[in-house]
């Protein structure tokens, strides 16, 4: 799988993602744009926030507060890069800073194949690749999970002697009930004969 364009919209939990399946037999290529309310688990979000700060780093904006819109994951000829759309987090002043281009090949020390502990592209680079995995893991299910809604107590009903079940099955889920807290207080009747 190849991801082209991740978008995740300010405040409206709104993702919109593209990516190509590639078909490992016939090396068919498969387009795909999901787009959906299913937000990104923590870490996703984490990982974006961090990407934020690294491109505010690299290209000089620290002094502004803007956080990644849009990423778009590139590869040509000249080999893998990335594209950040950035927007600021004020409403009122809307500000749109990109696209910003990457090429995503590491700032090595002269004359060597070590990092460069200086450099302010390496950063970028990691925060760029992680957010790639977590886009990849979203992709592949892993979201934010819809909270439950727990009633209380109070609003759950209790049932009639008469509608209550009868017999060991009836004992079984009347013990079940008060084990987890359920009103039911007295067990069931055994079923007669």
């Amino acid at each position: 799988m190849k991801i082209k364009k991740f978008t995740l919209d300010k405040g409206k939990n709104v993702v919109t993602v593209s990516y190509t399946n590639i078909n490992d037999t016939t090396k068919a290529e498969d387009d795909t744009t999901l787009k959906t309310n299913e937000g990104p688990v923590p870490q996703l979000r984490e990982a974006w926030q961090t990407l934020a700060l690294m491109a505010r780093e690299y290209w000089g904006l620290k002094a502004l507060k803007l956080r990644v819109s849009v990423i778009v994951f590139t590869e040509n000829k000249d080999g893998r890069g990335a594209r950040l759309s950035m927007e600021s987090v004020d409403e009122e002043h809307p500000l749109f800073v990109g696209p910003l281009r990457v090429k995503r090949v590491p700032d090595l020390m002269p004359s060597t194949n070590d990092l460069d502990p200086n450099s302010l592209k390496n950063p970028l680079l990691d925060a760029i690749d992680l957010v790639e995995n977590k886009i990849s893991e979203y992709i592949g299910g892993q979201r934010e999970q819809p909270k439950l809604i727990e009633r209380p107590e109070s609003a759950q009903p209790e049932l009639e002697p008469e509608a209550r079940p009868r017999g060991y099955l009836g004992e079984k889920i009347a013990q079940a009930a008060r084990a987890i807290g359920g009103r039911s207080k007295k067990a069931a009747a055994p079923a007669e004969a």
